[in-house]
């Protein structure tokens, strides 16, 4: 990962050698504690230093006689790095730690977020051409003659009309987004019906055929969506038909009855083609959009149980398109007993981009899974150097026989401003020798951006940016090498470690789909409390 950023800071000021004013000055913090978390957006820094001036995120601290200095800083939801600088002269000593703050909720599986799929109106232009292809590849006769007698009555002047013959040419289906439902216009070209009618005529019984065209039928009606059994279920309750270029050829009907065969003949060909749309458009539908609602997930993530437990609850459409949400909840098993900073936000708040197929998944959802997994240890392993990993002893310490990564807190997810960034706050890395002794420490803390692009099994693959990181080395043997050669060989070793884990947490997460419908590349930004991902629909 060449071109990475990565700042020294170090506790000790090895390159000025000189006493006096420029002499190195002493820093200790005291408050907070690496790894501290706070319910709070007001973290107080306290600690003692020899310097004349003390700067923390840029404020003054307060100096007191005996060296104890303070500053109390107002911070944002999340993960915030705290900079302290102690200054005497030109010597300028550093310390960076981490704090979490905010809202602070546990990762027991109790707390909620919203994750909603949508399908905007061009999506729905695409969704209908899907449904046409469908419809065009139906046996439609076979469906008529299920359908017989298509009608039926008794007496001296009745009929018994049966269906025994129905083409159809082109199908469209036309699918646009209104209030409350989906206004569905199916076009079927050059249909062509021919039937048996048997008949009385003042008692007197005879048969005869008709045959009925029409250049297209129109069958209009709103299609209703609702959340059933965990899916997208559509119904068709009305429609109309309309017949263009009609013409019915029938003969050998009594004038008594002609003026009925004709009219029902008539009816019996739209009763017909509404039939097969009405039952098979909604289960298509249903079929085609049933994707679009995330699904309860049983997953073995990073070696732990991961449940994802799913309750629907909205389907709202609008003439934008539809916004289908679920209530999902995450627990790891071993990982209740972590904490992450909730920030919810109402899914109405959405500002959607795409207008073919999104999805906004809320970072508390994604929070909540870090900081499970980070409860139970899962992203902090210890690695053997004399395995793959061995190409890190050449940047620690020669006696190093294995390196220990202890992620003081949780990766937090924040999401906003079109940004999506993610940051992991005071990882200790801790190279041990053979005894398991510490004989090298450094800290790191970093940030970086999220991309998408499609996974396998309709998830979505996370990549993780060039990250941005500061590293503070806490403890060094005599023939440390703390070089930014060295340091960048160390923070790439451990981020590409680290990365991979949190890289495969999120490719659990499924994208939406829609049935018969390739999916393009994703896009995936940040809104607040919000990762969008926008995902265009193939033609």
């Amino acid at each position: 990962m060449r071109g990475l950023k990565a700042i020294l800071l170090s506790a000790t000021f090895a390159a000025c050698s000189s006493a006096g004013a420029d002499e190195p000055p002493t820093l200790e913090i005291l408050t907070p504690e690496r790894g501290t978390t706070a319910d709070t957006h007001d973290i107080t820094v306290t600690g003692k230093t020899s310097a004349s001036k003390v700067t923390i995120n840029g404020v003054d601290a307060i100096i007191q006689n005996d060296g104890t200095f303070s500053a109390t800083l107002t911070v944002d939801d999340g993960i915030t790095l705290i900079e302290t600088h102690a200054v005497r002269g030109s010597a300028d000593i550093r310390d960076v730690r981490a704090v979490m703050a905010g809202s602070l909720s546990p990762t027991d599986g109790s707390i909620g977020g919203p994750i909603a799929a949508r399908v905007g109106s061009d999506g729905f232009v695409k969704v209908g051409a899907a449904l046409a292809a469908t419809a065009q590849a139906l046996d439609w006769q076979a469906l008529a003659l299920g359908m017989n007698p298509i009608y039926d009555t008794s007496g001296c002047n009745s009929a018994k009309i049966d269906i025994q013959e129905l083409r159809v040419g082109t199908i469209g289906v036309g699918l646009t987004p209104a209030a409350g439902a989906i206004d569905t216009a199916v076009t079927i070209d050059d249909v062509f019906v021919k039937m048996k009618v048997n008949f009385r005529a003042v008692c007197i019984s005879g048969s005869t055929t008709a045959t009925v065209r029409s250049s297209r039928a129109h069958i209009n009606g709103d299609l209703a969506l609702a959340a059933a059994a965990g899916k997208l279920t559509a119904a068709l309750p009305s429609s109309s038909v309309q017949l263009d270029g009609f013409s019915l050829d029938v003969s050998g009907v009594p004038g008594a009855i002609e003026s009925l065969i004709k009219g029902e003949v008539r009816k019996a060909a739209e009763k017909a083609l509404n039939n097969v749309v009405k039952q098979q458009v909604p289960p298509k539908a249903s079929e085609a959009l049933g994707g679009l609602l995330a699904q309860p997930l049983n997953a073995n993530i990073l070696d732990k149980a991961t449940t994802f437990t799913i309750t629907p609850s909205s389907v709202d459409i609008d003439a934008d398109g539809l916004v289908a949400t679920v209530d999902a909840k995450v627990r790891v098993a071993g990982g209740e007993g972590g904490m992450f900073v909730s920030t919810p936000m109402p899914i109405d708040s959405m500002q959607w981009q795409g207008n073919d197929l999104g999805l906004a998944l809320a970072d508390d959802v994604v929070n909540q899974l870090f900081s499970g997994l980070w409860a139970t240890g899962a992203i902090t392993p210890t690695i053997s150097l004399d395995g793959p990993a061995g190409i890190l002893g050449a940047v620690l310490d020669s006696n190093a026989r294995s390196l220990k990564i202890d992620m003081m807190l949780p990766p937090v997810v924040r999401a906003q401003d079109g940004v999506l960034d993610l940051a992991i706050g005071d990882l200790i890395l801790s190279a041990r020798d053979e005894s398991g002794v510490e004989v090298q420490s450094f800290a790191l803390s970093l940030t970086t951006t999220l991309a998408a692009s499609p996974g396998a099994s309709g998830a979505i693959a996370v990549t993780l940016g060039t990250p941005v990181v500061r590293a503070q080395p806490l403890k060094l043997s005599e023939d440390s090498d703390t070089s930014g050669e060295q340091l960048e060989g160390l923070v790439n070793g451990a981020w590409g470690l680290v990365g991979s884990m949190i890289g495969d947490a999120m490719g659990t997460l499924p994208l939406p789909a829609i049935a018969g419908i390739s999916m393009g590349g994703p896009s995936v930004t940040g809104q607040r409390g919000f990762l969008v991902v926008d995902v265009p629909i193939g033609q």
